[in-house]
């Protein structure tokens, strides 16, 4: 089914023009979750991933990096979520809920579904280019029953440009 839909999406996109739908390919994410309760240890983690540009929001804070993670810094409070590019996909981070903090690792995969990446404006100038992911619903009494047509499962970081 996926195959179809990305033919019918190319040929749909060459009609209308290559400028009007993005390019789209097939692929799928690989999902790493960790979780913290400790900022300390959440910062030392984040640094030893290493991302390489991204976005964090803290409490005293918000700003785009593009020269690596900046560290840990105590002027700006507790980091209340954060996306990165890695060398090998993305990261994210954000609070649980319930005073810690879930990173999600992300790596993409070749698979059936299917990716388009995207550009948006970043708050302070320049812009944030997404990876976005695609996967068929699913209805629980018939996996064949697809009304809705593909739904987006997933959305990384994988640029920050000026």
């Amino acid at each position: 089914m996926m195959e179809q839909l990305l033919s019918d999406y190319q040929r749909l996109r060459a009609e209308l023009g290559e400028r009007a739908l993005p390019p789209m390919e097939t692929g799928q994410v690989a999902v790493e979750p960790e979780t913290f309760t400790d900022p300390a240890a959440l910062e030392a983690r984040i640094a030893a991933l290493a991302p390489t540009a991204g976005w964090y929001l803290a409490q005293s804070r918000q700003a785009v990096f593009r020269d690596g993670w900046p560290g840990e810094d105590s002027s700006r409070g507790f980091l209340l979520a954060a996306e990165g590019v890695l060398d090998d996909g993305a990261l994210l981070v954000h609070q649980d809920g319930a005073g810690g903090w879930r990173l999600l690792r992300y790596r993409h995969q070749d698979g059936e579904g299917l990716t388009d990446e995207i550009t948006l404006r970043a708050h302070g100038g320049g812009t944030l280019r997404y990876r976005r992911y695609w996967q068929m619903p699913t209805a629980p009494d018939d996996a064949e029953q697809h009304t809705t047509g593909p739904e987006q499962s997933a959305a990384i970081l994988i640029g920050v440009e000026e």
